[in-house]
């Protein structure tokens, strides 16, 4: 009888305490390992090319499981999770998966959207994209509405991923909504300013998605204080994104008192609009002579927009835009340098999805997986000629499809980036 009490106070008191601790642990680690599925939207273009989604919690990892029998071989996926801040998915290719990654400033719940943009992602230089077609936007979320997961720590993602230099936060009254992909129904392009009526209040859109969302950078970096005793002549050369990062820069100097530095663009040199609006025109010595003549200490470069575009009837193949880029950056290099002028190259922006790259065929290709690819481009000879690349992709990139006008940063987003 007595031994019978001592068992059963034994396994209350210890045992069973042991094993509600083992229990415990196990729990833990199975909310720390837990993977989530994440909905699929069944209207999606490759809805039936998806095993699964799935959120991996510890590892913050977001797989798109594909089938090995696929319409859509390679998709090139677009993911942006919405909540406490913004962040952008950083994917990567496998043989039958897509796997992404982001980086986080505030854990907490997060809207997750993932869009397929098309189903070319590993483009080459030699491949001719002027008739690869986009999804149809109408269609193209392969995420179902309103989806979330939870981000379990602060800093969330790869290792491989660098710290970003900020994160747009949520400062609006009310709870934070899931911000989808902004994007132009073909039946709301006009040349001019008549949209129809029927576009007014159309979803897809509305601008004021981004409006609750402000952005922090990640140091305390006082702009006043650090161009103290600072002087010099920033010029801009490009086309018209250029000349808006100009216009955004001009505007924060003037609010700064006491410094000796300007801005200046140099896209209309000696009267000749847009000198430098293709990379080609960089090769060109008589196109430098014209940037040096504007008393220039440090110049920033940017190309691209106009090599994507429907202006020529055709894009600037790969190959071609790197041909050009290598030639213009070591004439730059040499002439500038003989002037003591600091040279510096900036990634080219992306821009929402419009009527025009959205096309099939497409009649304008500055679409994301293009962009991406002149980008890489732009990398890999600043790398290799040790030239300072200014790459904003942490403040433009996860509201690229923010601009108004379906192309410039007008707007917050631009002011930022200058900044």
């Amino acid at each position: 009888m007595l031994g019978g009490v001592v068992l059963t106070i034994f396994d209350r008191f210890y045992v069973q305490p042991q094993k509600y601790a083992v229990l415990q642990r196990t729990v833990d680690a199975m909310h720390e390992h837990a993977v989530q599925l994440i909905p699929i939207n069944n209207d999606s273009t490759i809805a039936k090319d998806i095993e699964y989604i799935q959120y991996d919690k510890k590892n913050s990892k977001i797989t798109v499981l594909l089938k090995q029998q696929r319409r859509c071989v390679t998709p090139y996926l677009v993911g942006r999770l919405s909540g406490p801040t913004l962040a952008k998915v950083q994917w990567e290719q496998h043989e039958n998966a897509v796997v992404g990654h982001f980086h986080l400033f505030e854990p907490g719940v997060y809207f997750v959207e993932i869009i397929v943009i098309n189903c070319d992602a590993e483009l080459t230089n030699n491949m001719n994209f002027e008739e690869i077609c986009l999804e149809d936007p109408k269609r193209h979320r392969i995420t179902e509405k309103n989806s979330t997961i939870t981000a379990l720590t602060k800093f969330s993602g790869s290792e491989a991923l660098t710290n970003p230099i900020g994160a747009w936060y949520f400062e609006g009254d009310e709870r934070p909504k899931q911000v989808y992909t902004r994007y132009q129904p073909a039946e709301c392009f006009q040349l001019t300013d008549n949209i129809p009526v029927s576009c007014n209040n159309m979803a897809p859109l509305d601008l004021t998605r981004f409006d609750p969302y402000k952005f922090k950078f990640a140091s305390d970096l006082d702009l006043k204080d650090h161009l103290k005793g600072k002087e010099g002549r920033v010029c801009y050369v490009g086309a018209s994104h250029g000349n808006m990062l100009a216009y955004h820069t001009s505007k924060i100097l003037n609010e700064i008192q006491n410094i000796n530095v300007t801005v200046d663009y140099c896209g209309h040199c000696k009267g000749k609009l847009f000198v430098a609006k293709y990379a080609e025109y960089l090769t060109k010595p008589s196109v430098i002579r014209k940037i040096i003549k504007k008393n220039c200490t440090k110049v920033v470069i940017g190309t691209g927009q106009w090599d994507a575009s429907s202006q020529e009837g055709h894009p600037t193949s790969f190959k071609d835009y790197e041909s050009h880029l290598k030639v213009a950056m070591e004439l730059l290099l040499s002439m500038l340098g003989q002037n003591n002028i600091e040279l510096y190259f900036r990634s080219t922006h992306y821009i929402p999805i419009n009527a025009k790259t959205s096309a099939c065929p497409p009649i304008d290709w500055r679409n994301p997986p293009v962009i991406d690819k002149y980008n890489e481009i732009t990398k890999r000879l600043c790398k290799f000629y040790n030239i300072t690349l200014f790459d904003t992709n942490d403040i433009v990139g996860v509201t690229w499809d923010r601009a108004k006008d379906w192309s410039h940063l007008n707007n917050t987003s631009g002011k930022i980036e200058a900044e």
